[in-house]
């Protein structure tokens, strides 16, 4: 029905026994504001994406809340699953370390 409304004469439509029908415009109108919503909608949540993201220098963009990070005091939790018997525990492992295995010690520059 849109596209007979949007291609066939006045006089074509009225055979058919329509005698009112909106203004020509709004079928060319119709699907150019159906791509602007969309593309505002694709827009808008890419935006609100980038506004969500952490900086690289934040924390918070490589811990979550759910990190399980072992205890600062006692003995090295890293150190004691050296021992054969021992069954380590679960732990996130802190990004600076996984740097100095990664990339090795930091240089520092003169």
């Amino acid at each position: 029905m849109y596209v007979l409304w949007a291609l066939l004469p006045d006089e074509c439509i009225r055979r058919l026994g329509i005698v009112w029908y909106p203004n020509r415009e709004w079928a060319v109108l119709l699907p150019a504001y159906s791509v602007i919503i969309v593309l505002l909608t694709y827009f808008t949540y890419f935006s609100l994406a980038l506004a969500n993201t952490p900086a690289f220098s934040d924390p918070m963009a490589f811990i979550d809340a759910k990190a399980h990070i072992p205890a600062l005091d006692g003995p090295d939790p890293y150190r004691r699953s050296n021992d054969p018997n021992v069954v380590p525990e679960s732990y996130d492992i802190p990004i600076g370390i996984v740097n100095r295995v990664l990339y090795g010690p930091r240089k520092h520059r003169e």
